[in-house]
């Protein structure tokens, strides 16, 4: 009879290494971002929670992504499309769009950029979910079927290519 050797408390095994970022990346956050703001003004009262957001959604995706190894963090320099897609996208209660950008560029920081000095275009956009652009059609029902879409009627979504001279989408 052979002896066992029953494990005792929690496997151990070796870190893995990260692996390449394949660009484009790109996550979206539901609800209405908070607004930025600048630095004279007062940060509104759900800055920290939309910023903690917006970080977490874009660690989830590059954890599904790397299948929990993370990224080896990409040097190249980068084009980030950000589309902000509301139910009203005229509503004036909604924040301006470039008060919005920074904690969207952020939550790129040592997940897949290794600086946000690296980003060299940025594109960004404020429409309606009904008229989704067309390079968002691959994510379209993902979006519109998740149960905080239709409770917060927003998303925003980022997308991180490399940057190509001369070529703008």
């Amino acid at each position: 009879m052979l002896d066992r050797l029953e494990p005792q408390g929690p496997a151990v095994g070796r870190k893995r290494d990260p692996i390449e970022c394949e660009l484009p990346f790109e996550y979206w956050v539901f609800g209405r971002p908070v607004s930025y703001r600048n630095e004279e003004e007062e940060r509104p009262p759900g800055y920290p929670r939309w910023r903690a957001k917006v970080k977490s959604a874009a660690a989830e995706v590059a954890d599904d992504l790397s299948k929990g190894r993370g990224f080896v963090l990409t040097t190249a320099l980068v084009e980030v499309r950000v589309h902000w897609l509301s139910g009203d996208p005229t509503d004036e209660t909604q924040p301006d769009l470039d008060n919005v950008l920074k904690p969207l560029l952020d939550a790129l920081v040592k997940l897949v950029i290794d600086d946000d000095r690296q980003v060299h275009r940025l594109i960004a956009e404020k429409g309606s979910i009904n008229a989704m652009p067309e390079e968002l059609a691959h994510i379209k029902d993902e979006i519109v079927d998740d149960d905080r879409f239709v409770r917060d009627g927003e998303v925003t979504v980022v997308r991180v290519f490399e940057l190509e001279w001369g070529v703008i989408a």
